[in-house]
Protein backbone atom coordinates (compact mmCIF):
# COMPACT_ATOMS: atom_id res chain seq x y z
CA UNK A 1 0.00 0.00 0.00
CA UNK A 2 1.52 3.12 -0.60
CA UNK A 3 2.57 5.40 1.78
CA UNK A 4 0.21 8.56 2.62
CA UNK A 5 1.74 11.66 4.28
CA UNK A 6 -0.25 13.22 7.21
CA UNK A 7 -0.59 16.88 8.04
CA UNK A 8 1.22 17.96 11.26
CA UNK A 9 -2.81 18.02 12.59
CA UNK A 10 -3.88 15.06 12.31
CA UNK A 11 -0.31 13.30 13.43
CA UNK A 12 -0.80 15.44 16.62
CA UNK A 13 -4.67 13.98 16.99
CA UNK A 14 -3.29 10.71 16.44
CA UNK A 15 -0.44 10.92 18.69
CA UNK A 16 -2.57 12.22 21.46
CA UNK A 17 -4.95 9.27 20.93
CA UNK A 18 -2.38 7.05 21.35
CA UNK A 19 -1.54 8.65 24.19
CA UNK A 20 -4.88 8.77 25.50
CA UNK A 21 -5.73 5.12 25.08
CA UNK A 22 -1.94 3.67 26.76
CA UNK A 23 -2.55 5.79 29.61
CA UNK A 24 -6.94 4.25 29.97
CA UNK A 25 -5.06 1.01 30.15
CA UNK A 26 -8.74 -0.07 28.57
CA UNK A 27 -8.53 -2.98 26.41
CA UNK A 28 -9.25 -2.47 22.45
CA UNK A 29 -11.33 -5.11 20.70
CA UNK A 30 -9.93 -5.87 16.46
CA UNK A 31 -10.96 -7.70 14.42
CA UNK A 32 -7.96 -10.01 13.50
CA UNK A 33 -3.78 -10.36 14.24
CA UNK A 34 -3.17 -7.56 11.27
CA UNK A 35 -4.97 -4.98 12.78
CA UNK A 36 -3.18 -6.34 16.50
CA UNK A 37 0.27 -5.42 14.53
CA UNK A 38 -0.74 -2.34 12.96
CA UNK A 39 -1.75 -0.82 15.96
CA UNK A 40 1.62 -2.22 17.84
CA UNK A 41 3.72 -0.23 14.87
CA UNK A 42 1.57 2.90 15.26
CA UNK A 43 2.33 3.01 19.21
CA UNK A 44 -0.97 0.93 20.95
CA UNK A 45 0.89 -0.80 24.42
CA UNK A 46 -1.90 -2.12 26.42
CA UNK A 47 -4.24 -5.30 25.51
CA UNK A 48 -5.68 -5.62 22.35
CA UNK A 49 -7.81 -8.46 22.01
CA UNK A 50 -8.74 -10.30 18.56
CA UNK A 51 -11.69 -10.65 17.84
CA UNK A 52 -11.42 -13.64 15.01
CA UNK A 53 -10.49 -16.32 17.95
CA UNK A 54 -12.22 -18.92 17.42
CA UNK A 55 -15.38 -18.44 19.49
CA UNK A 56 -18.90 -17.30 18.74
CA UNK A 57 -19.43 -13.48 18.81
CA UNK A 58 -21.71 -14.26 21.73
CA UNK A 59 -19.53 -16.33 23.58
CA UNK A 60 -16.48 -13.68 22.65
CA UNK A 61 -18.73 -11.15 24.09
CA UNK A 62 -19.52 -13.10 27.47
CA UNK A 63 -15.79 -13.79 27.93
CA UNK A 64 -14.90 -10.15 27.90
CA UNK A 65 -18.21 -9.32 30.34
CA UNK A 66 -16.75 -11.47 32.62
CA UNK A 67 -13.10 -9.91 32.72
CA UNK A 68 -13.75 -6.10 32.05
CA UNK A 69 -16.13 -3.31 32.61
CA UNK A 70 -14.98 -1.27 29.73
CA UNK A 71 -13.64 -1.99 26.35
CA UNK A 72 -12.54 0.29 23.08
CA UNK A 73 -14.10 -1.03 20.06
CA UNK A 74 -12.25 -0.68 17.20
CA UNK A 75 -13.16 -2.89 14.53
CA UNK A 76 -13.30 -1.96 11.08
CA UNK A 77 -15.29 0.97 9.26
CA UNK A 78 -16.31 -1.07 6.08
CA UNK A 79 -19.65 -2.60 5.89
CA UNK A 80 -19.15 -5.88 7.62
CA UNK A 81 -16.85 -3.68 10.33
CA UNK A 82 -19.60 -1.29 11.22
CA UNK A 83 -22.42 -4.37 11.99
CA UNK A 84 -19.55 -6.35 14.00
CA UNK A 85 -19.48 -2.93 15.93
CA UNK A 86 -22.78 -2.87 16.50
CA UNK A 87 -23.54 -6.52 17.40
CA UNK A 88 -21.12 -6.06 19.80
CA UNK A 89 -22.00 -2.82 21.57
CA UNK A 90 -25.07 -4.49 21.95
CA UNK A 91 -24.44 -7.60 23.37
CA UNK A 92 -21.81 -5.89 25.82
CA UNK A 93 -23.78 -3.27 26.50
CA UNK A 94 -26.70 -6.00 27.87
CA UNK A 95 -24.32 -7.18 29.97
CA UNK A 96 -22.96 -3.69 31.03
CA UNK A 97 -19.79 -3.06 29.63
CA UNK A 98 -19.35 0.19 28.47
CA UNK A 99 -17.94 0.52 24.67
CA UNK A 100 -15.96 3.20 23.24
CA UNK A 101 -16.13 4.13 20.07
CA UNK A 102 -14.69 7.46 19.91
CA UNK A 103 -11.29 6.13 18.74
CA UNK A 104 -12.66 4.32 16.24
CA UNK A 105 -14.70 7.44 14.84
CA UNK A 106 -11.24 9.73 15.35
CA UNK A 107 -9.51 6.98 12.88
CA UNK A 108 -11.67 7.07 10.78
CA UNK A 109 -11.38 10.90 10.40
CA UNK A 110 -7.52 11.05 10.50
CA UNK A 111 -7.45 8.31 7.30
CA UNK A 112 -9.95 9.22 5.26
CA UNK A 113 -8.59 6.69 2.43
CA UNK A 114 -8.99 3.58 4.77
CA UNK A 115 -11.48 1.71 6.14
CA UNK A 116 -9.94 -1.25 7.82
CA UNK A 117 -7.35 -0.72 10.72
CA UNK A 118 -4.92 -2.81 9.21
CA UNK A 119 -4.47 -0.05 6.28
CA UNK A 120 -3.24 2.69 8.94
CA UNK A 121 0.41 3.74 8.28
CA UNK A 122 2.23 6.59 9.34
Amino acid sequence: MKQRVLSERALDELRDMINEINESHIPIVVEGSNDVETLRKIGIQGEIIKLNSGKSIVDFCETLATRYDKVILLLDWDRKGKELTGRIRRILQSYGIKCILKCRRKIAKIFPYASAVEEINI
